[in-house]
This record gives C-alpha cells, structure tokens and sequence, in this order.
C-alpha cells in the first residue's frame, strides 16, 4: 500500500465517460482533472514543529490542477503524487 509523507497526496484520476460517438484516439483524449484521494499522509509540518492535519480525506473526490502533481505507476494501477496546495475543491 502507498503511504505519502507530510502533506503529500496520492490520487486516481475518475475516467469521465465518452460523451462522443466519434472515436477519438487516446492521444487526443483531455485528461480528466476529477480524482479520487486513495491516500493522504499525516499533515503539513508547521514552524513549530506541530502537525497540522490535512483537509482532504480517502474517498473524497477531488478537483486538482490539469498539469498538477507526478504521474507514476504502480502494482499495475496509475496514481498522482498531489500536494494538499494544487487541490482545488472537494467535490461532493
């Protein structure tokens, strides 16, 4: 299992569904900006040394900026590594 340090954020991209009958190729698809949290670390490090926790929780579904964050792969599945700052919202 992933587990993120500090105010780090890790997230899957929700595939919108087509809204298309042309077919359109990969290359060519705008990603979506709409992920689901599927891990968060333990907070942002303050200049006092405290913890303050994060505002995002697993499961939130989460609007972030298009060019945000690093793509990465694992176990098969693709992930972001997000900060807390590049969230825009939680959509709810």
């Amino acid at each position: 299992m992933l587990h993120p340090l500090y105010h780090k954020i890790i997230i899957r991209r929700i595939e919108a569904p087509p809204k298309t009958f042309l077919y359109i190729p990969e290359a060519y698809k705008e990603k979506a900006d709409i992920a689901e949290v599927v891990a968060v670390g333990c907070g942002r490090l303050s200049m006092d040394g405290t913890i303050v926790p994060l505002q995002v929780r697993v499961g939130d579904k989460v609007i972030f900026g298009k060019y945000s964050g690093v793509e990465f792969d694992y176990a098969g599945e693709k992930y972001i590594a997000i900060l807390e700052d590049d969230i825009h919202c939680v959509a709810e």
